[in-house]
């Protein structure tokens, strides 16, 4: 795990607060949040029996979803405390430059969801988080992670430069990381054509 290329703790409550992120992906010329709760029920299913880690929750947009569909919500991020508690929900606050979920217990977890985190951490970060991720899924689990797309950025921002932008691109590499996933994965696959990367992976 390196500290080289990425944002500190501070830098991120900097950015969004003590109450974290709260990212819709609505507004961005269309509402992308209906399709992408209909593909995390085709992978949990409708019986909310199953243990779910989200990575990145925020201010608790999805968390609240995640939690009134599941048996359980393991909830990691670095804010002191989230926004969206629930009954079934348990935090852990990650610390500084600390890229992995070593609170949650090997094969303990059906499904791993994150949405608008990993298109601000490095490559590297990102890689991180993937091998983690595999260690807590029970085999057959299944993961839906959105990862940032130069090629789809520069479609939706046409004429603005991407690998530099404003606040959170910094140390980000915008590069395609499904070839990345693969390499862990190799039945990983694209699941949602819009503006970033949503990759589907299955731990074997």
């Amino acid at each position: 795990m390196t500290k080289k290329n990425n944002y500190t703790k501070k830098d991120f409550l900097k950015f969004w607060g003590d109450n974290g992120y709260i990212e819709t992906w609505d507004g961005h010329g269309y509402n992308w949040s209906k399709e992408i709760q209909d593909l995390v029920l085709n992978q949990i299913g409708q019986d909310k029996d199953k243990i779910v880690l989200e990575i990145g929750c925020g201010g608790g947009y999805w968390t609240k979803f995640l939690s009134e569909n599941s048996l359980k919500v393991l909830a990691i991020d670095l804010i002191p405390k989230p926004l969206f508690e629930a009954e079934n929900m348990v935090y852990f606050e990650n610390k500084n430059n600390q890229f992995d979920c070593k609170s949650i217990e090997d094969e303990s977890v059906d499904f791993v969801f994150s949405f608008g985190v990993f298109c601000h951490l490095s490559k590297n970060a990102c890689e991180n988080y993937l091998i983690d991720i595999l260690r807590v899924l029970k085999k057959g689990g299944k993961a839906i992670l959105m990862y940032a797309d130069e090629k789809g950025l520069q479609k939706f921002y046409k004429n603005k430069t991407i690998k530099t932008s404003d606040n959170y691109g910094k140390y980000v590499d915008y590069d395609d990381f499904l070839p990345t996933v693969k390499k862990y994965d190799k039945t990983a696959k694209k699941i949602l054509n819009f503006r970033d990367n949503l990759v589907l992976i299955t731990k074997k």
